[in-house]
């Protein structure tokens, strides 16, 4: 019984021990937590006042970000209206090099033709044709005078997409060790990182050394359209029909080429398929805006974007292209900047619109312009005074000695003095009007 009770007492001892630690510990925590509340009172009284300087410097602190935000646009507007004053300087000094100009008469009036290197640029529709009044003062066939046209043409392309950072739909290969003569390429064929082949022979008449040797491309779709005529282009579509088809698609996609350039460089007149034809003209329109476009004194005002909207908002800076009803300065467009990008989405907003003007549209239209002129190929002009005259076997004869050989000689000196008549109205009449083919009285072509 006594053992019992010290056993209890030691445990009352253990607990009254053990209250004693937690009201310890208890009023250790009250100090520790009147502690906390005050310093988050303190510290909640300084976030109050920082927040209330913040709001006192809101409207200041971002002033300089927003100053240094449009000076960074205005030098990028500035740089890009500067890069297009250097695209035109350049395309309008390579077309002055080239001598693209307009043809006039000897008043000085414009004649609707235009030469480059000094050849007069033959239309897409008379690549079939005569060639006079193309060719003046050219020595050679009319398909050596379209040739030559023809590589001027694809080097001042090729130096105007340099100087403007501008990749073509249709890519051109330009004369080099593998490629003898100027070529294009189908849009779908174009710039797909490889070396394309030399299409292939140029006819059954042109098996030279230097172009045997080198490799074939076997495959149609990929296969460059040559730019290069070794016969005049009736002579070819009579014998070589594939050929005159591939010649057709590759002046066809030159012109189209132009016509695109001269739509991204902000000239809206070429829509039709007469106007994708005139080569010379859509040449000298991007010679024209090269000239409005080019500025040789900038301007210094610093507020000038020159045809940029910069919009800073908030901490963002929007640049837009210029508004739609201002006019497209000659060299804005490339694929070369970020501003005005041809590979934006803006950009293909912009050229969608066009592409309704389709190559194997046009294909297909110079091909029935070229089969109504072929109609009329190899038929002579006929005089009416040739309806007139009288033939020498037609002439009466007298019956009689001395009359008869009267009448025998007054027929010979009329009959040559006719025949000489008719044959200078009969070449002022070819000149004129072209060839037609008549059957004579005598039944004989």
């Amino acid at each position: 019984m006594k053992g019992e009770l010290e056993r209890v007492d030691a445990r009352i001892a253990d607990i009254e021990t053990q209250a004693q630690s937690l009201r310890q510990s208890m009023v250790a925590y009250k100090e520790y937590l009147v502690d906390k509340k005050r310093e988050n009172a303190k510290r909640r009284g300084e976030v109050d006042i920082e927040c209330k300087e913040l709001m006192l410097r809101r409207d200041t602190v971002p002033d300089p970000v927003h100053s240094a935000a449009r000076r960074a646009a205005r030098h990028l507007a500035k740089t890009h209206t500067r890069t297009v004053d250097a695209r035109a300087y350049v395309c309008k000094y390579t077309s002055n090099l080239s001598g693209l100009r307009q043809v006039k008469d000897k008043l000085g009036v414009p004649t609707g033709r235009y030469s480059l290197h000094g050849l007069v640029l033959p239309t897409l529709k008379d690549l079939i044709g005569s060639h006079a009044g193309y060719a003046e003062g050219v020595q050679g066939e009319h398909h050596e005078h379209i040739n030559a046209c023809l590589d001027h043409v694809c080097r001042l392309l090729g130096l105007w997409c340099h100087y403007l950072s501008v990749r073509l739909p249709a890519e051109i290969v330009l004369p080099h060790s593998e490629f003898p003569h100027s070529a294009i390429l189908l849009e779908r064929s174009s710039y797909k990182g490889s070396d394309p082949a030399y299409p292939g022979d140029l006819g059954s008449h042109s098996s030279s050394s230097s172009t045997s040797r080198l490799k074939r491309d076997p495959r149609p779709s990929t296969r460059a359209r040559l730019l290069h005529l070794d016969r005049p282009l009736a002579a070819l579509e009579k014998e070589d029909r594939k050929t005159f088809g591939l010649f057709v698609e590759g002046v066809v996609l030159l012109s189209w080429n132009i016509a695109w350039l001269c739509r991204s460089q902000g000239i809206t007149s070429v829509t039709s398929f007469d106007g994708v034809c005139n080569i010379g003209n859509k040449l000298y329109h991007l010679f024209r805006a090269q000239e409005v476009a080019f500025n040789p004194r900038p301007s210094l005002n610093r507020n000038d974007t020159a045809g940029t909207d910069v919009t800073v908002r908030s901490n963002k800076i929007i640049t837009k292209a210029a508004p739609t009803q201002r006019p497209i300065r000659f060299g804005s467009y490339s694929h070369g900047s970020t501003v005005n990008s041809l590979s934006s989405a803006e950009g293909a907003a912009y050229m969608q619109e066009w592409r309704k003007l389709q190559p194997h549209r046009l294909v297909d239209q110079l091909k029935q312009h070229f089969a109504a002129e072929m109609t009329g190929v190899g038929w002579d002009v006929v005089s009416e005074f040739d309806l007139d005259a009288e033939r020498e076997d037609e002439m009466p004869v007298l019956v009689g000695g001395a009359s008869r050989l009267a009448a025998a000689g007054k027929t010979d000196e009329a009959s040559t003095d006719s025949a000489a008549a008719v044959a200078k109205q009969g070449d002022e009449d070819r000149k004129a009007n072209g060839w037609m083919k008549v059957r004579g009285r005598s039944g004989d072509v």
